[in-house]
């Protein structure tokens, strides 16, 4: 697993995730924080090419918000394979921060944006210390790849 090596500041066409509808009803903010958004990350195990990701491009004003978005990308099941499975294991997590690994191609990220912070840059920064993490226990990170091998989607919060 590799770190992200960038993010865009402006939505494009292979920068940009969102459920079939543009903008929730209610909770929508600009790209800047303070709030909660979410970000997709493709390929999280391609060895050498690395990752890339895609980003909400929106900050909710409250977490539950941005999670309920999330969860419709998922089971709308148009963008990963399984979605319901994945689905079920967000509904199933715990309140915060977290990394849901869906399989082997898609990893998601719900996030805290600070004030002032760009959505994409806190997810940026948020992917890119839990893979911190996983560099310094291997044999968690292992795990975490056969385990999405086997299409077993999971959730990791920062209690663990």
């Amino acid at each position: 697993m590799k770190r992200l090596s960038y993010y865009p500041s402006e939505p494009g066409p292979f920068t940009i995730v969102m459920p079939n509808r543009d903008l929730p009803a209610k909770g929508w903010n600009s790209r800047m924080g303070p709030g909660w958004s979410w970000m997709a990350v493709s390929g999280p195990f391609s060895g050498d090419r690395g990752p890339s990701a895609k980003y909400r491009f929106g900050v909710f004003e409250e977490e539950n918000q941005a999670r309920a978005d999330l969860q419709q990308l998922l089971d709308e099941g148009n963008h990963v394979q399984d979605g319901g499975k994945a689905a079920s294991v967000l509904r199933g997590a715990g309140s915060g921060e977290l990394i849901l690994v869906a399989n082997t191609n898609w990893a998601f990220g719900l996030y805290r944006v600070e004030d002032g912070e760009h959505c994409a840059g806190a997810g940026c920064s948020f992917y890119d210390g839990w893979i911190v993490g996983l560099e310094n226990d291997p044999q968690r990170a292992r795990h975490i790849n056969s385990e999405a091998g086997y299409g077993r989607p999971m959730v990791f919060t920062a209690s663990g």
